[in-house]
């Protein structure tokens, strides 16, 4: 028999016991909550391989791969209150333990890495151990490191390029007069200073650069600041002398704000030369392309590769040649900082992302050995840190799940769904009530004020009448069933109204149970919000175990 005053526990349980059961109802629906948006998968990508777990600081990682298919891995991490490089390499997937390449006391930054034809890494690094930031390099076979630089001008985003003599070409960004511009430096095989450290831009500010040496000489990206940002393409020789200069014309609108974490104008170099970059004139970031010969005649106008919706980001873009068309790595924001997986031929195709389950990653880096594709990225850790990633498309042995252990994990996720939903439901029911509730939150305190229940109290049935229009004006005022920020879904309309109808029986059952119990408006009020909770948890539930 039910107690016609409750206490405030047997309320509480009640309400607990109508969320438990709105959750019974709404996993094991007789009708179908809807369609997720399945995440397309890159199917050549294997499994997932963590080499280090590095501080929360932002530091790309470097990859670069040698004639022998070793795999070469450099990245700075923090060694007490100061910094080093690390080296590690990956052979048929076993990474080798890290060695600290720089075991003297400073801090460093901007870490780049790259091979000589002897197979030798090259590192180029940023350090202050002589108080300002200075370019180095650091060659890992005779364990020597060069001065590049010796001025006291900040510094910053360094790259490094092998030519075919193994020259090594330095880039970086520095900063006179409080403007960047863009400097080189080239060094012989022997690390002698062969062009000595000068200006590549001009007179507009200008960061970010990229390049590529050959036979013919040096190439190189870089964005310069005129109103928006441009792209310049230079042609230099081994001397230092510019060839040529050309402007492939206004294309990036990058957030000055966030500008520190985007990779500048990829190239890529082939029979064509070709730029990626990331823009978001449209109001989304899209990847974009051009091609052009090495004089810096377009050979294509720009190409728009992505085509996101507003507020959606494709960004961080890394490509390489391999088997004869160009491979694209970057990062998408509309599943939760995924890497996505594409290639730029003939025509440009999406292969998907190479993120498992609810991977979240940023900062790709993609080498190719002739055969098979490696990468690098680092991906969100535990406690605000980094995990340096990597993964190749050799194949890899499919695992396979017993029947007990799917059971386990099957029963899990639907304990996680309801015990995660039930916390969630609270602000999201705010949310999407807030109008609603404020009105309701209103006739209550009218109802207290002008002593409206002696009148309502001449009805018959008036409580139950007043909550269904709660209900009423609950369900009219709410804002949509969009819960795409939490998974792609899209809800079936016979779902929504069965877990409304669930609502609205709950909600009524609970004003029952509650008896006479609180004040006539309390218990209207009560049993209002009950409904508002039960008709958010319900579509929420199904959609947890796929965020």
């Amino acid at each position: 028999m039910v107690s016609s005053r409750p206490k405030n526990i047997q309320i509480v349980l009640y309400f607990i016991i109508m969320a438990l059961l709105t959750g019974l109802f709404s996993i094991f629906s007789p009708v179908t909550f809807g369609t997720i948006q399945e995440i397309p998968r890159s199917p050549a990508w294997g499994d997932s391989m963590v080499l280090a777990t590095i501080p929360p600081i932002l530091q790309l990682p470097s990859c670069s791969i040698d004639s022998q298919g070793m795999v070469h891995v450099v990245y700075r991490d923090t060694v007490g209150n100061y910094s080093d490089v690390f080296h590690l390499t990956i052979v048929d997937g076993t990474p080798s333990p890290p060695e600290n390449l720089t075991t003297y006391p400073s801090l460093k930054e901007s870490v780049v890495s790259n091979i000589d034809s002897s197979d030798t890494l090259q590192v180029a690094f940023l350090d202050n151990r002589s108080g300002a930031w200075q370019v180095y390099l650091l060659d890992s076979g005779e364990k020597e490191v060069t001065q590049v630089t010796d001025t006291a001008n900040h510094k910053e985003d360094v790259s490094l390029s092998i030519g075919p003599r193994d020259e090594r070409i330095l880039t970086w960004t520095e900063f006179e007069g409080g403007i960047p511009h863009i400097f080189m430096t080239v060094l012989d095989s022997g690390g002698n200073i062969q062009v000595p450290r000068y200006r590549v831009s001009g007179v507009n500010a200008s960061i970010k650069s990229s390049t590529y040496a050959d036979e013919s000489g040096i190439y190189m990206l870089h964005l310069e600041k005129s109103g928006y940002d441009h792209i310049l393409f230079h042609q230099i020789d081994y001397e230092g002398e510019v060839l040529s200069s050309i402007d492939l014309d206004e294309y990036i609108h990058l957030d000055p704000v966030k500008l520190g974490i985007f990779k500048g104008p990829q190239l890529i170099v082939g029979e064509r030369m070709t730029c990626i970059w990331s823009d978001f004139r449209t109001g989304s970031n899209d990847l974009y392309a051009i091609q052009f010969t090495g004089g810096g005649t377009r050979v294509t106008e720009s190409l728009q590769l992505t085509h996101n919706p507003t507020g959606v980001w494709s960004w961080m873009p890394h490509g390489i040649r391999h088997k004869g068309v160009i491979h694209l790595l970057y990062v998408n924001n509309a599943f939760g900082h995924r890497i996505f997986h594409s290639v730029l031929g003939e025509s440009y195709e999406e292969l998907g992302t190479i993120s498992p389950g609810k991977e979240r990653a940023m900062a790709p880096c993609l080498v190719s050995d002739g055969e098979e594709l490696h990468s690098i990225y680092l991906q969100f850790g535990e406690e605000n840190t980094f995990n340096i990633v990597y993964r190749n498309t050799y194949p890899s042995e499919e695992k396979k799940i017993s029947l007990s252990d799917q059971l386990e994990e099957s029963s899990i996720r639907y304990l996680y769904s309801l015990g995660f939903s039930f916390l969630f439901a609270f602000p999201l029911a705010f949310r999407d009530n807030a109008l609603a509730l404020v009105i309701l939150v209103c006739g209550f305190f009218i109802f207290r004020f002008f002593k409206l229940r002696d009148v309502c109290r001449s009805l018959p049935r008036s409580e139950y009448i007043l909550v269904m229009g709660g209900i009423t004006m609950l369900s009219l005022l709410r804002g949509p069933f969009d819960y795409t920020f939490l998974a792609p879904i899209s809800y079936s309309m016979p779902f929504l109204l069965y877990g409304l109808a669930m609502s609205i029986i709950f909600a009524v059952l609970f004003k029952y149970l509650i008896g006479s119990r609180f004040d006539f408006e309390i218990r209207v009020l009560l049993a209002c919000f009950v409904f508002c909770y039960l008709s958010t948890l319900f579509p929420l539930l199904p959609i947890i175990p796929h965020i």
